[in-house]
């Protein structure tokens, strides 16, 4: 379709025409800052925090928000670096480091409803270990500096859903190293990887082998401690985040830069009637828990 100009917009920006749909647009719509009655300096103080992985409060100083405000302007730029995540590779040779993490629910968010537990103050009455109150997170790292998180299930990692979710990122001749649980039984043959698989008895090797994923595990805890409780149905969001600045440290260069760049250009689909409207994690268990009561 044909582009023509379409002089500018109420802030002076550059307006086009798409000739084939009649609609006109500028170079941010689809992005963060489209529709957005925030000053431009608002959006690259929030890329500046989103770089440091600030927690939100410091996010509304800075950006002279207030909190709701805040909150939304942090999941459209997580949104946007959720989509400007590049493939976590693998070939012949690449070592990859996979292993799970166990993440407390937080039913946290979204208005009035009735809680189907007892509240947890301050997550010190939250069940420890491998429990339905904890949601696992399947995370790795690999040979060339890709990292990848995504929650994977509530409690216990099960064989199909790892094998769901290492499918596309190992492979084609990839080295996977894993702990001797028993959902990576079977991994290799399913996905077309070398396996390593590290017995339980054997702690200070299955710590020495899987050191890079271990300390990425200790990174993610940290910088969801930061945040002073993130809702488990946001998870995913501020999963994405991590993992973009993981990514952009290792990388080297600016992080600031490319998260202002993304602020700025990136895209976002999700209206924040969306974002309030989103169901709450896998409540069914919650129900069938009530129901065997």
């Amino acid at each position: 379709p044909v582009v023509v100009r379409r002089g500018r917009d109420g802030r002076g920006r550059q307006r086009w025409l798409c000739r084939g749909c009649g609609r006109s647009f500028t170079a941010s719509t689809l992005g963060p800052v489209s529709w957005s009655k925030l000053e431009p300096w608002q959006w690259e103080e929030l890329a500046a925090c989103m770089a440091d992985g600030a927690p939100l409060r410091v996010v509304a100083e800075r950006c002279a928000a207030s909190l709701p405000t805040a909150w939304f302007m942090r999941m459209r730029a997580c949104e946007a670096m959720s989509a400007a995540l590049g493939p976590f590779r693998c070939g012949e040779g690449i070592e990859a480091q996979v292993d799970g993490t166990m993440v407390p629910e937080s039913l946290s968010g979204g208005g009035p409803f009735e809680m189907p537990r007892p509240p947890h103050r301050h997550g010190g009455e939250a069940m420890g270990g491998v429990s339905g109150e904890r949601v696992c997170v399947l995370a790795g790292e690999n040979s060339l500096g890709d990292v990848f998180a995504e929650v994977c299930c509530r409690g216990r990692a099960t064989k199909a859903r790892v094998r769901e979710m290492l499918a596309g990122r190992v492979g084609d001749g990839s080295v996977l190293v894993t702990d001797a649980h028993w959902a990576y039984a079977g991994v290799e043959e399913a996905l077309g990887v070398d396996a390593e698989h590290l017995a339980h008895h054997s702690g200070d090797e299955a710590d020495a082998a899987l050191s890079g994923v271990n300390a990425l595990h200790a990174r993610l805890k940290d910088f969801l401690g930061r945040m002073n409780g993130v809702s488990t149905r946001r998870l995913p969001l501020y999963l994405a985040w991590f993992c973009w600045l993981e990514r952009a440290r290792r990388r080297g260069g600016g992080a600031r830069e490319a998260a202002r760049d993304l602020c700025l250009s990136g895209r976002y689909r999700t209206t924040r009637r969306a974002l309030f409207a989103a169901p709450r994690y896998d409540m069914g268990y919650w129900e069938r828990r009530r129901a065997a009561a």
